[in-house]
């Protein structure tokens, strides 16, 4: 609730009634009344500075709307700029494996990943993408979006002028090939966060969020 209160104003009437899910460790809200009366004021002083922010991320939410003019969800989008930066600033081997896998339990849908190579070959999750289905309308819009955070604007030329059936090795100058020619990095990434897919869509996000920073903090990519 909104504890906000005023002898010239009325007490907000903004409202919140959540349970507690055990077994997903998560909230689940029963109801809410969205109306508010006030505005926020956060007092926290120096604690919190620019650099508690991530600038410069991408969050991109798509959404269908239906006759009644409400909107439902379709597809989420991600990518913090410590992770496109790291990858633009040749920490990262140019190649990187687009794969898709399966959320879990209740919530339906599917995860899109963008996964890197750094220079001693682990894993370097670049961005991820929520969407209903896998399609590719879903993937055309990851990539698009894809290109514009790492400036991938020639490679994503060259392979729009190709047929699909000649994106492999085979067909490739010496000058395109990569020795990366299997998905292990993609497969690797999906098996770190199969527990994660279990959990409601925030919570999912969340926790690989905050997974993926602390392991960027361990390597001094990124500071806390």
């Amino acid at each position: 609730m909104c504890d906000y209160n005023s002898s010239d104003k009325k007490p907000c009437p903004f409202r919140v009634v959540a349970a507690w899910k055990y077994n997903e460790r998560t909230f689940q809200i029963k109801s809410i009344v969205k109306t508010h009366l006030c505005a926020r004021n956060y007092k926290f002083g120096s604690l919190v500075t620019s650099n508690w922010s991530n600038l410069r991320r991408t969050c991109t939410v798509g959404v269908d709307v239906n006759l009644g003019g409400i909107n439902y969800f379709k597809r989420f989008y991600v990518c913090f700029k410590a992770f496109k930066d790291g990858w633009k600033k040749k920490r990262c081997k140019k190649v990187i494996g687009l794969d898709g896998c399966f959320l879990k339990e209740q919530v339906k849908g599917e995860l899109l990943t963008a996964i890197g190579r750094d220079l001693d070959n682990h894993i370097y999750p670049i961005a991820w993408a929520v969407v209903i289905v896998e399609n590719k309308d879903n993937w055309s819009w990851l990539i698009e979006l894809l290109v514009d955070d790492l400036d991938l604007g020639g490679g994503y030329t060259y392979l729009m002028a190709r047929q699909p059936e000649t994106w492999c090795t085979t067909f490739f100058t010496t000058r395109f090939a990569c020795e990366a020619i299997e998905n292990g990095i993609s497969e690797c990434f999906k098996s770190m966060i199969k527990q994660m897919r279990k959990k409601p869509l925030v919570t999912m996000l969340e926790e690989i969020r905050i997974y993926l920073w602390k392991g960027f903090i361990t390597k001094g990519i990124v500071t806390p």
